[in-house]
C-alpha cells in the first residue's frame, strides 16, 4: 500500500504547492483562497443534491431514447454539463452579486481559482487516506462496497492522481479566472468560454470512468494524457488572460 499512500501524499503536497504559491507571488491572498475552497463547497453541494435524484434517471432516458450508440456519449455530455452549470454558475452568481468579489484584482481572481481547486485536490486525498488507513488498521470495519475499492495502487500508475490534480487546478484557475473577466469587463464570451472548458474536461472524465474503464495503466494513461492537454492550455490561458486583464486596466485607467 506504499504507493497508495505516495499518490494520496503527492496530491496534498499539489494543493499545499498551490496554495503557498499563490501567497508568495499573488500577494495577501488567504481571503481569496479561502473564498474559492467555499465556492467549490457550495458549487458541488448543490451539483450532487440534482445529480444523486436525477442522473440515473437522466441517463436511463437518454439511453432508451436515443440507443445506446448516440445515449451513452450524451450521458458523457449531460455528465461534463452539469460541472459548467454548477461551477461556472455559482461562480458568476457569487462574482457578480457579491460585492467584496467583484472587485477583486487580478491577482486576488487567480488566487480564488486556485483555492478553487487545491480544496478539492486535498478532499479527494482525504476521501483515498481515509479508507485506506481503516484498512490498514482493521479491514472488517469497511463496507464490502468500500472495501472491494481499496486495494494496492499499481506503481505504473501512481503518480497519475498527482498529475491529474495539477492539471485539474490549472483548469479551475482558467475557468475562474474567465468568469472573473467575464463579469468584471461585461464580456459574456469568456463566461462561455469557460463553461465549455470545465464542461468539456468532466465529459471526458465521464467517458473515462462509464465507458473507457481505468483498470488498467494503458487506458488511466490515456485518460491522464487528455488532462494533461487541458492543463496545458490552461496554464497558458491563465498567462494570456492576465495581460489580457492589465491591458483593459491600463486602457480604463
Amino acid at each position: 500500500m506504499i504507493s497508495n499512500f505516495l499518490s494520496i501524499t503527492g496530491m496534498i503536497v499539489t494543493a499545499i504547492a498551490f496554495v503557498a504559491w499563490s501567497r508568495l507571488k499573488l500577494g495577501r491572498v488567504w481571503l481569496p483562497l479561502l473564498a474559492g475552497a467555499g465556492l467549490w463547497v457550495i458549487a458541488v453541494a448543490l451539483k450532487f443534491t440534482w445529480a444523486i435524484p436525477a442522473n440515473t434517471i437522466i441517463a436511463t432516458w437518454l439511453i432508451n431514447t436515443f440507443g445506446t450508440a448516440a445515449g451513452v456519449p450524451l450521458v458523457w455530455i449531460y455528465v461534463g454539463l452539469l460541472t459548467g452549470v454548477f461551477e461556472c454558475g455559482i461562480l458568476y452568481l457569487a462574482i457578480r452579486f457579491i460585492p467584496w468579489l467583484n472587485r477583486f484584482d487580478s491577482n486576488k481572481a487567480l488566487a480564488l481559482g486556485f483555492g478553487f481547486g487545491a480544496v478539492e485536490a486535498l478532499l479527494i486525498a482525504i476521501g483515498g487516506l481515509i479508507p485506506t488507513v481503516m484498512f490498514l488498521i482493521d479491514p472488517a470495519s469497511l463496507s464490502p462496497e468500500v472495501a472491494a475499492h481499496v486495494k494496492p495502487l499499481a506503481w505504473a500508475i501512481m503518480p497519475a492522481p498527482t498529475i491529474e490534480r495539477i492539471a485539474t487546478i490549472f483548469v479551475h484557475g482558467v475557468t475562474t479566472y474567465l468568469v472573473f473577466y467575464a463579469v468584471r469587463f461585461r464580456a459574456a464570451v469568456w463566461f462561455w468560454v469557460a463553461f465549455v472548458v470545465k464542461s468539456a474536461i468532466d465529459t471526458v472524465a465521464a467517458w473515462g470512468q462509464l465507458s473507457l474503464g481505468i483498470d488498467t495503466p494503458d487506458k488511466v494513461w490515456t485518460l491522464e494524457a487528455i488532462v494533461v492537454v487541458f492543463g496545458i492550455g490552461s496554464a497558458w490561458g491563465i498567462r494570456v488572460m492576465r495581460k489580457r486583464w492589465a491591458a483593459r486596466e491600463a486602457l480604463t485607467s
